[in-house]
């Protein structure tokens, strides 16, 4: 079972990366607006339903992916499910449509904006597969869809409808029954926090895997990659002691994330620096995707505290495993 073509299609370490996105944005509503008000009941079910919603959009989104590039893998990964005939195009069709109306059904429980919300999220993943996936615009569009799945999240404190007046009360200036009056800003923290993770995730996994198929000096790239990345955590990390109201957990979990972030960094270039170029290109794309729960739970620790960011981390351990026996990119 575990070899099944359709298994290999869903890429299903990936799969554990959506939630953490989902948690956070769901934390940030409650713990920063009156939303807390209600059913606490309802509002597990409403996260629940918003978790699941996401998955089939996402796995609508990655067999997508490869029914649009059904020519370009029969040439380049003729192993892929699609171009060796272990799945047909027709029946891949018909699954990621399936799983499109899963998704988009779900998000009508969560209310009017959620619904919107997916319906964004579906346009940029068909926009992205079927024509920037190769183009400029790629790794902005794939930081947006990310960015939108934290919104997605967050998005039920806005009910049934969306009107002017909802979205006063409830995100702009909603300042009953809480000390909190950053809300708008920490959202345009973690959606943007989430956006550059992705978009330099996506140019370094283009840029990375050109150099070292042109012969250029892929350790120079990655050392340069590595400062960036570096400088902009320490960014996000001022940002957030600034506007997060648990700034000591945050400051550690942040450091914890350097941490990680540097000895994936410094592997990679390990072996580069041993001509494994391949292997180097895979093994950092690879755990940038695993580290998204890890920069999620950051964020859930500057919302929320220790313990809910601690549960998000566990998100990771999964994929780990799983990426052992599904490929990941």
């Amino acid at each position: 079972m575990l070899n099944s073509p359709y298994l290999r299609l869903l890429r299903i370490p990936n799969i554990f990366t959506i939630p953490s996105n989902i948690i956070l944005g769901y934390l940030i509503a409650i713990s920063l607006t009156n939303v807390s008000n209600l059913e606490e009941g309802r509002n597990v079910f409403t996260l629940l339903i918003l978790i699941t919603s996401s998955i089939f959009l996402y796995l609508g989104g990655l067999v997508s992916n490869d029914y649009f590039d059904e020519k370009i893998d029969s040439v380049e990964r003729p192993g892929r499910p699609i171009p060796s005939g272990s799945v047909s195009k027709k029946n891949a069709l018909l699954i990621l449509v399936f799983f499109f109306l899963i998704g988009l059904s779900l998000s009508t429980i969560a209310g009017a904006a959620s619904l919107l919300v997916s319906v964004l999220l579906i346009i940029g993943i068909l926009t992205y597969n079927y024509k920037i996936k190769n183009g400029f615009f790629r790794p902005y569009l794939m930081g947006l869809i990310r960015g939108l799945n934290i919104l997605y999240g967050f998005s039920f404190v806005f009910g049934s409808s969306i009107n002017f007046q909802t979205l006063s009360d409830n995100f702009f200036m909603n300042y009953q029954n809480t000390e909190y009056h950053n809300l708008f800003w920490i959202v345009v923290l973690v959606t943007m926090a989430m956006f550059f993770h992705v978009l330099l995730l996506t140019h370094i996994s283009k840029k990375e895997a050109i150099d070292a198929a042109e012969g250029r000096n892929l350790v120079s790239g990655m050392r340069k990659h590595c400062y960036f990345y570096l400088t902009y955590v320490a960014t996000i990390g001022f940002f957030g002691c600034v506007l997060l109201p648990h700034v000591i957990e945050f400051l550690f979990f942040i450091s914890f994330y350097v941490v990680i972030i540097s000895l994936v960094f410094q592997t990679a270039i390990k072996k580069a620096k041993k001509l494994e170029i391949s292997e180097s290109v895979q093994f950092l794309v690879k755990n940038m995707i695993l580290i998204i729960i890890l920069l999620d739970s950051v964020f859930i620790a500057g919302v929320s505290g220790f313990i809910p960011s601690l549960l998000t981390c566990l998100l990771i351990i999964p994929p780990i495993v799983l990426s052992k026996r599904f490929s990941m990119t």
